[in-house]
This record gives C-alpha cells, sequence and structure tokens, in this order.
C-alpha cells in the first residue's frame, strides 16, 4: 500500500517538476529534491515576512506597547571591553548599565552590544504582567528557534528523498 502511495508521489513530483529538470540533469531525482529545498526556503520567506511563522516575538512586544508595559532606562555607565579570540583578532563589545523604576523599586539593567549606538543614553524596556524584570527589545522579542528555519527545508527534502527511496 504504501510502495504504492510512494511510487506515485514520487512520479508526481517528477511530472511536476519535468520541465525545469528535464534538459539539465542527468539525475531528475535530486534535482527535483534540489527544487523543493529551494521551494520550501521560499514558502518560508513569504510566511515570515507576513508575520504566520517566528512572529511570536513582535506580537509580544506589540502586546506589551499595547497594554504600557514599557518604560524609559537612563543610562548610568557606559564602557568598551575588548576581547581577543583564538585567532589573535581583538573585538568590541560595549557594556552600558540602565536604572530604571518598576514598581515603586530602583532597578538596574546591564546591557551589551557590539556596536555602541545601539546603547543610547535612553532605552525602551518591556515588562511582562508579572512585572518583576525588565527586558530590552531583543531579549523579549527572542525567537529562540528562529535557526530552525535553515534547517527544515533540507529536512523536508530529505524526508521526501528517503520516502520515495532515492536515498537508500
Amino acid at each position: 500500500m504504501y510502495d504504492n502511495l510512494l511510487s506515485k508521489l514520487k512520479e508526481k513530483l517528477l511530472e511536476l517538476f519535468d520541465p525545469l529538470i528535464s534538459d539539465y540533469s542527468e539525475d531528475p531525482v535530486g534535482m527535483t529534491l534540489a527544487i523543493v529545498t529551494i521551494a520550501v526556503f521560499v514558502v518560508e520567506f513569504v510566511l515570515l515576512n507576513k508575520g504566520i511563522i517566528f512572529s511570536r516575538g513582535k506580537k509580544r512586544v506589540e502586546k506589551a506597547e499595547r497594554d504600557g508595559r514599557t518604560l524609559e532606562a537612563t543610562r548610568v555607565s557606559f564602557r568598551r571591553s575588548q576581547h581577543t579570540n583564538t585567532n589573535g583578532n581583538k573585538h568590541d563589545w560595549w557594556i552600558a548599565r540602565y536604572e530604571y523604576v518598576l514598581e515603586g523599586k530602583r532597578r538596574t539593567k546591564v546591557v551589551s552590544s557590539k556596536y555602541s549606538q545601539d546603547l543610547t543614553s535612553t532605552m525602551t524596556l518591556y515588562y511582562k504582567e508579572s512585572g518583576k524584570k525588565a527586558y530590552t527589545y531583543g531579549e523579549f522579542s527572542n525567537e529562540p528557534f528562529f535557526f530552525l528555519i535553515y534547517f527544515i527545508p533540507f529536512v523536508v527534502s530529505g524526508v521526501i528523498g528517503w520516502l520515495i527511496g532515492y536515498y537508500h
């Protein structure tokens, strides 16, 4: 049953992409899988730009702004930290300490960046409903699994290739 379904899938994929690959490849299945990978990248790009995938962080920031859970922090110190990596190359990190008041308590937030212009004299911070801690835009809108966007197309084409028996 599955063999018949997989062979039909293979035939349909080859039929779909035949005009694109028949003249350019001696390996039509491999070329089809390459096109599938590119197609998945394109679909991901469209979904990302429309805010359908990986938009949780942006929505979280918009909700915090809508609910008035933002505050201004003032920079009280600013310094450069120079590091040398294993290759001997030096690079700078800029570190700033900000003070803000949240629920009547004066608190501090340390922020670092590769670029000094990111650490302005005042910074907007966001906080969750609990009000325990404030976050920068980058921390608050963090998408921990964003790196998957680069691997998903290869996984999809790999699974399709495995299903149709291309990889033995």
